[in-house]
């Protein structure tokens, strides 16, 4: 699915940046191209991917996936919210490494955001018992350091997860819609970062009963 009438000044923008950043890196006889590809890449497919041209993005990360574990992350993220949960799936059992290791390598937030995502495919796979080992897990991993850092919307947001999970009709009522509005509080969207406003979006699609990315896309442009 691939919105391409959407626009947003910011993702406009960052277009006009990354036009700027091949140009450098092409100068010189590409004398800094090794160096920024991979950052290039996933940035270019990302701002694809938030600008609605979801195909482009998914068959840029697909074909530079093994480059870098970022275009991998974004990749899983991609086909996630096109609602190719056995494709992302597949993606996310690539990633075989302890969390030990990938936060040495890539920084906690990353395992977060893969802790995330685990989560939300295994719900939509309907993995009941790799659910609730994973939200465990989740618990038992990140509520100390979240709480110190008084970053509760991730905390609020899991709560809400499970509470979805443990009774999805109640997903459409007033009452868990009054949840969701109270739990969220966003920074601006110039600072917010991409990956927390699409976790939200998924809880939002549920409650709507709309397509994941069309409502990822309108959180993102408003």
């Amino acid at each position: 699915m691939a919105l391409t009438h959407f626009r947003n000044k910011n993702f406009d923008v960052a277009a006009n940046f990354l036009t700027k950043m091949e140009q450098a890196m092409l100068a010189n006889n590409k004398a800094y191209y090794q160096r920024f590809s991979e950052k290039y890449v996933a940035l270019y497919a990302i701002n694809q991917n938030y600008m609605g041209n979801s195909d482009v993005a998914i068959t840029i990360l697909k074909k530079h996936k093994e480059e870098s574990l970022d275009i991998k992350l974004s990749l899983l993220m991609s086909l996630f919210q096109q609602q190719l949960y056995t494709d992302a799936y597949a993606i996310f059992k690539e990633l075989n490494h302890s969390d030990v290791w990938y936060e040495k390598k890539m920084g906690w937030i990353w395992v977060l955001k893969k802790s995330i995502i685990e989560i939300l495919l295994l719900i939509e796979l309907d993995k009941l018992e790799l659910v609730w080992s994973r939200l465990r897990r989740f618990q038992n991993k990140f509520n100390k350091k979240l709480k110190q850092l008084d970053e509760t919307r991730v905390l609020n947001f899991i709560k809400l997860v499970t509470l979805y999970y443990e009774n999805p009709s109640e997903v459409t009522s007033k009452a868990f819609e009054d949840k969701v509005e109270a739990s969220f509080e966003w920074i601006g969207k110039e600072r917010e970062d991409l990956f927390v406003m699409s976790f939200y979006a998924w809880l939002k699609s549920k409650m709507t009963k709309r397509n994941l990315y069309e409502v990822t896309l309108e959180l993102v442009k408003k």
